[in-house]
């Protein structure tokens, strides 16, 4: 007759076998084949149009969507009166981030969790509507879980968890795919430059082999060239906040009572004279004017700040003493 200790060794050590025989035959295998989906199909660059809705709560009236359209000359944003999308900011921001929608392994599979993960069809981060020849997907984002986020594909139960991707990773403004920095001109390819602004005497600079100088400039002083260089710069390179439509207005002031600020460049031998005008004030906006670039059929609004080398500084900014340098 076994000993009762040594009886509970034996039966201990069975057990212990046991469940290691069944660990062995349920372990998951490297070749597992884990569910996965590609929540947007088609490239989506190829789309031509996508609508990308924002942050929507019961109860709450949702922001206008953005739209994106994609036209033989590129993507324009639609829902801001069509102005031109940044070829790179659309492509990282928008096209990009779409081609990462994919889920592996569904985490719900029901309707009811849907609100709680935030890709409800009236409780969601983002709505996404990818329309193209091949049809129309509709996605919805959610809540972030860590570097991933919750998506869903409408009309389906099943809540993915997508890597790489924000909640807020797809913009919803326009702002976040054109480029702000609208204009830029490279200051040593300038010739001239005149500023003309009503009632008052114009600023006229050129630009030659001896460097900046002032038409008709006060007796007894001479241009600073460094600080004609700064002065330059910064009334032809300019950041807009936003644009504002096509339809010019006289409230707008845009006519003969604008700021009229034209230069010529040299590039190469090949010379262009470009210009743009400074309208009024935007009422109601805090320290915004109209702005509209010669040939463009943009109105744009740009803050008071990016604009005083036009609207107000003087020719005394860059003018020194005769002799001081």
């Amino acid at each position: 007759m076994i000993a009762t200790p040594v009886l509970n060794k034996i039966l201990t050590g069975a057990l212990v076998a046991q469940a290691l025989l069944v660990a062995v035959i349920y372990w998951p295998r490297g070749d597992t084949k884990v569910e996965s989906a590609d929540l947007v199909p088609l490239d989506a660059a190829t789309a031509d149009r996508i609508t990308i809705q924002g942050r929507t709560a019961v109860g709450e009236v949702p922001a206008d969507p953005l739209v994106l359209t994609r036209k033989p000359t590129g993507w324009v944003v639609e829902s801001e009166s069509s102005y031109p999308a940044d070829d790179t900011m659309m492509t990282e921001v928008v096209l990009a981030p779409l081609d990462l929608l994919v889920g592996h392994s569904p985490i719900a599979t029901k309707d009811h969790s849907h609100a709680a993960l935030d890709v409800a069809a009236d409780q969601h981060s983002r709505k996404v509507i990818i329309e193209s020849s091949e049809g129309t997907q509709t996605l919805y984002i959610g809540s972030s879980q860590g570097n991933a986020v919750h998506a869903r594909v409408a009309g389906e139960p099943s809540v993915f968890r997508v890597k790489g991707l924000s909640a807020f990773g797809l913009p919803e403004r326009g702002v976040y795919v054109y480029d702000r920095d609208f204009q830029k001109v490279a200051v040593d390819t300038v010739t001239a430059l005149t500023i003309h602004r009503p009632g008052e005497p114009d600023i006229a600079l050129t630009q030659g082999e001896e460097g900046w100088a002032l038409q008709h400039p006060p007796p007894n002083t001479t241009v600073d060239q460094q600080k004609a260089r700064d002065f330059v710069h910064a009334t032809l390179n300019l950041r807009m906040m936003e644009p504002h439509g096509t339809v010019v207005t006289p409230e707008m002031g845009l006519d003969d009572r604008a700021v009229l600020v034209s230069w010529t460049t040299d590039d190469g031998g090949v010379s262009s004279t470009q210009s743009y005008r400074v309208g009024a004030e935007i009422q109601g906006e805090s320290g915004r004017r109209f702005f509209q670039a010669q040939g463009s059929p943009f109105v744009l609004e740009l803050l008071n700040g990016n604009l005083q080398h036009a609207v107000k500084r003087p020719a005394a900014e860059f003018l020194v003493a005769s002799g001081s340098r």
